[in-house]
């Protein structure tokens, strides 16, 4: 059994090796860049996570549409939070007022910037009770 390969198959292999490489580097290179929110609710409080490999930085939270320095049942607490930065790994802890009668869910919108883009933006859902 005789084999023959020729020297363009393996250049042509090569290649192809070569460019799959640099496309897995290239995302990985855009993903370091990128900073990724999570929204969840732990403790009586909206926490906001960053699990990206970037900072976040200039940060926007609303609650039901309303800017959360405004929102009657978060803004006394959010008005003690630095907002203009989220380094990656890191979470805010904002705790809300308590009431009888009040939401027992609210959407949350997170809306901000990365070295990647700007005005990224997560929106969640979540339940106090």
């Amino acid at each position: 059994m005789d084999v023959f390969v020729s020297f363009s198959d393996i250049f042509v292999a090569l290649f192809k090796d070569l460019i799959k490489e640099l496309i897995v580097y290239e995302k990985k290179q855009k993903n370091l860049k990128k900073a990724k929110i999570v929204i969840k609710y732990i403790n009586k409080r909206i926490v906001i996570s960053n699990y990206g490999e970037c900072s976040a930085k200039n940060i926007r939270v609303y609650i039901d549409d309303t800017p959360i320095l405004e929102h009657k049942d978060f803004s006394v607490f959010a008005r003690q939070i630095d907002f203009s930065l989220l380094t990656s790994q890191n979470s805010i802890g904002i705790k809300h007022l308590e009431y009888m009668g009040m939401p027992t869910n609210y959407k949350i919108k997170v809306i901000y910037d990365d070295e990647n883009k700007k005005n990224n933006e997560t929106e969640d859902i979540v339940n106090i009770f």
